[in-house]
């Protein structure tokens, strides 16, 4: 589907909360554009093969295989978007609890590990 389901089966997890927020945040406009865009085109395709098929084009069993591989494509990257985002939202969640609590603990870890973690490119 045009090497949508290449972003969408990224392993990128981000390497620190700044860099996970901003996977994250892309992804889901990436999902959104993806979701409207690519529903609409599925919905063309599906439609006009259904037309051809009812007008009784000699190639309607082809039409109707290719219909179904075209549907079948779809529904594996908008479940590819899905566990993608739960990913990014996982990772995310982790990293930000994990931030918390280092503040809120005043942790004995190293202020680097800190620093990598949770400020990502606001360090000086």
């Amino acid at each position: 589907m045009g090497g949508r389901d290449v972003v969408a089966s990224s392993q990128e997890m981000g390497q620190d909360l700044d860099h996970v927020t901003i996977l994250r945040d892309k992804f889901r406009d990436f999902a959104r554009e993806t979701g409207m865009v690519g529903q609409e085109r599925v919905d063309y395709v599906n439609q006009t093969i259904d037309e051809l098929i009812k007008a009784g084009h000699t190639e309607a069993a082809a039409m109707a295989d290719w219909r179904d591989s075209v549907n079948e494509s779809w529904a594996d990257l908008l479940e590819l978007i899905d566990t993608r985002a739960q990913l990014l939202q996982a990772s995310h969640d982790l990293l930000k609890s994990v931030c918390t609590q280092m503040t809120a603990n005043g942790s004995s870890m190293p202020l680097t590990v800190f620093g990598f973690l949770c400020l990502g490119s606001k360090q000086d």
